[in-house]
Parts: structure tokens; C-alpha cells; sequence
């Protein structure tokens, strides 16, 4: 049974990675060069004249300025820039407002210097890792060397890891260069998919979009990561935060309200149980009414990469001359992950009126009293549950006035509390 089982998830492992490069998630796709490459140069342009900017209001002289932008520009392209004029301050002030490139600078340099630029010198969380989230986000697999290019930030954790253990390098080396996993390491899986999101999303935040172009796909790389933090959350954690399950299924926070007994009150707010979740996202999957990306929207893939690690399989691309498949390979890097030690927020006890039902006990109220107190009070009237009471958009709801009321997210036991701590209403 369980040979049938495993070979149930290799086979879906297959099917994720074979959409994967038909959605363009893979680095051999046309796509790679179109967006993510395209996405990346651009990141790396405002990043250069950030910094231009910066220099052209400093105090140094304009042969320094032109000379540490000449030695930024060579080595972001990892090649020797020559017959440069001299690039003035005058020259980077007076270009157009949010240029692209950094060829507008009256031509001081080409801007095809960057084409290469994130190979030769790669940033964490850009070009191959922005790929690595996607597959992580939206298929919920773990890429490795052999589905497209080496992921960067694994193959730093990996350095890392053989270095902090003392495994002989050029031994280690020579297993990845001859794609021979035979050694199995042990690195925390939960780490690099922390460290993966958080340096992709350094990356993403690293400058401000301007033009329409740039907007739109720094947009969708934020809904990605967002994507691939609900996506950790459900994985490792015992409740995920309400509004990220309205993320992923588009359903508003006062319809999650009205499903009984699905939100809970935590030091973080709202949260759901994960596996309530799932199931949740499971039924709503189809509904997404958000206008995204196609790989933001309908299905959702319940996370393989914890079977991947136990398995220790990842896919693989295998160029014959009728075309690309997939196959699988060894992937004995990752060491097992223990789904039972997972995080929790502190969830605030069991609401103690949640049964209850309330009656008004005030025949006359003091003239002090303000008017939506008075009315949510005459509401209650000879009786309402606390259901009643705290469905969203009550009448009793629409009478609290506070601060710190947010509308039907909002608890109103506070509010109960009051009434009854006034002689207004009373238990019965």
C-alpha cells in the first residue's frame, strides 16, 4: 500500500513540475528571459540610480562620482567598462525624472552592460530565486539543481552547511558537479524556504515601482510572496491569520464570520485552524474573484514538498530529441521534517457568552446616556442570543461606537461587558 501511495506522489510531483513549465515557471522557459529577467534588469537599474542620485548631491567631485559609478557599473556587469567620458553630477541631475536606464544618462553608458549582470553577479532572492518562490508559492514543491538552473540561495545554505560541518569541499563539489547524491546532507528545510521568501522579497522592496510596466510585475512578485507566506504558515503552523485565507479564496472576512465556530481570537487577531483552512480552500478554490496573475488564481496545491523530503525525490528535466520531460531524481539534502513541532499563537479562551442568552433589565435610562447605547440596548428588548447579538452586521453592531471597533471583525465583548456592568442588561 504504501509503494502505491508513494508512487501516487511521484506521479503528482510529475504533473506539478510539468505545469510548471507550461505556466513558464522554470528557468528554460521563453517566459524566464520576458518576465522574471526583464523584472530583475529593472531592479538593477533603479537600484544603479539610486545610488546615482545619492552621489549627485554629495560633495564629491564629478571625476569621483563618475569614477565609483564606472566602478559600480563593472562590477555589477562583470566586465571592464572603458572610453567612458566623465559622468557629472549636472548630467545625473538634469536626466528625466524616474529613467529606466541607465543609458538615458546622455549615453554615458550602454545599458546592455546589465544583460548579463545577475549571473555574473546575482543578488540574493532575484532572477533563479524569484523563480524558486513561484514554484514554492503557487505548486507548492521544492525546486532543485535539476529542474532548470541551480537555485542560488540553496546553494548558499548549502555552502554554508558544508563549511560549518567540516565536509571536505572539493569532495562535496565534485558529488554536485557530476549531479551524484549520493551524500546525503541534512539541511532544515524550513530554513531555506524562510530564507528563500525573505531574501526574494529584500529584492522586491529594494527600490519603488514608477512606470506601468514595472508596477505591474513588482505587484504580482509582492502577491507571491505574500502567496508563499500563507502557503508557511498552513504548512508549519497550527492557525493561520484569517485574512490570509480571504487572500487565498477571495471569500471577505465577514463571510468567514458567518461559517460557525471557523474563526478564533488570537494575540494576532482572527485566526483559523490550518487544517480548517485547507478543507476551506479546498471547497472555495474556484471562487477567486481577484483580477491576478494566472498563477494566482483557481487552484490551489496542497504543499508536496514535505513527501519530496521524505521521499528525498525532486523532478528533473530530460532532454531527449523528441523534446523536454520530466523525470525524477534523487534529492538527499534536506533532512526530514517533523510536522508536529509547529508554532502557535496564544488563542484567547473560550468566549464564555458564546451560549448565553440576554434580556434588558433598565426601565429608564439616566439622560447621560448616549444614543447608540440606548438603541443597541432597546434592541436586545426581551431577548437575543449572543449569536444574535454578535452576527455580523446586527443591529447591535451597528450601535457600538468605539475606537477600536473595526466592524464585524471586531469582538463586541467588551461591549457586552459594559451593558451588563451598567445594570442595562442582564444573563439569563
Amino acid at each position: 500500500m504504501l509503494k502505491v501511495e508513494n508512487q501516487k506522489i511521484i506521479q503528482e510531483l510529475i504533473d506539478r513540475a510539468d505545469e510548471a513549465l507550461e505556466l513558464g515557471v522554470n528557468p528554460q522557459h521563453d517566459r524566464f528571459d520576458k518576465e522574471i529577467l526583464g523584472f530583475t534588469q529593472m531592479v538593477l537599474f533603479k537600484q544603479f540610480w539610486g545610488v546615482l542620485k545619492f552621489l549627485s548631491s554629495s560633495r564629491l567631485s564629478d571625476e569621483k562620482v563618475s569614477s565609483i559609478a564606472s566602478t559600480m557599473a563593472e562590477a555589477m556587469s562583470g566586465d571592464e567598462i572603458k572610453d567612458l567620458k566623465v559622468l557629472t553630477k549636472k548630467m545625473i541631475r538634469t536626466s528625466p525624472p524616474g529613467a529606466e536606464e541607465v543609458g538615458s544618462i546622455e549615453g554615458w553608458i550602454d545599458s546592455g552592460i546589465f544583460s548579463d549582470a545577475f549571473l555574473e553577479n546575482p543578488q540574493d532572492g532575484s532572477g533563479i530565486d524569484l523563480v524558486m518562490l513561484e514554484i514554492y508559492a503557487y505548486l507548492g514543491f521544492l525546486n532543485y539543481y535539476y529542474f532548470g538552473w541551480n537555485p542560488e540561495i540553496l546553494s548558499d545554505i548549502l555552502r554554508e552547511h558544508v563549511k560549518e560541518n567540516n565536509i571536505d569541499e572539493d569532495v562535496y563539489w565534485n558529488h554536485r558537479r557530476n549531479r551524484d547524491d549520493k551524500m546525503p546532507l541534512s539541511i532544515d528545510p524550513i530554513k531555506y524556504i524562510k530564507t528563500l521568501i525573505e531574501k526574494c522579497e529584500g529584492f522586491i522592496y529594494s527600490v519603488t515601482p514608477h512606470h506601468e510596466k514595472f508596477t505591474k510585475q513588482h505587484k504580482y512578485f509582492v502577491d507571491t510572496i505574500r502567496y508563499a507566506k500563507a502557503r508557511l504558515a498552513l504548512d508549519t503552523e497550527k492557525y493561520i491569520k484569517a485574512e490570509e485565507v480571504t487572500f487565498l479564496t477571495g471569500l471577505g472576512l465577514p463571510t468567514l464570520a458567518n461559517k460557525k465556530n471557523l474563526l478564533k481570537n488570537s494575540s494576532d487577531g482572527f485566526v483559523i485552524e490550518t487544517q480548517t483552512a485547507l478543507d476551506l480552500i479546498a471547497l472555495e478554490g474556484g471562487r477567486d474573484r481577484r483580477d491576478a496573475h494566472p498563477l494566482l488564481k483557481k487552484k490551489f496545491y496542497k504543499s508536496i514538498w514535505q513527501d519530496q523530503v521524505r521521499l528525498g525525490i525532486a523532478p528533473a528535466l530530460k532532454e531527449l530529441s523528441e523534446g523536454t520531460f520530466i523525470t525524477i531524481d534523487e534529492m538527499l539534502i534536506f533532512k526530514m521534517y517533523d510536522s508536529k513541532n509547529i508554532a502557535s499563537q496564544k488563542i484567547i479562551p473560550k468566549n464564555p457568552y458564546e451560549d448565553k442568552k440576554f434580556v434588558k433589565i433598565c426601565e429608564k435610562f439616566h439622560p447621560n446616556v448616549a444614543p447608540h447605547n440606548k438603541a443597541r440596548v432597546e434592541w436586545i428588548g426581551l431577548g437575543k442570543t449572543f449569536n444574535e447579538i454578535n452576527a455580523p452586521n446586527s443591529k447591535y453592531r451597528e450601535c457600538v461606537v468605539r475606537q477600536t471597533y473595526a466592524g464585524n471583525s471586531s469582538e463586541i465583548i467588551e461591549d457586552l461587558k459594559y451593558d451588563l456592568k451598567k445594570g442595562w442588561i442582564k444573563e439569563v
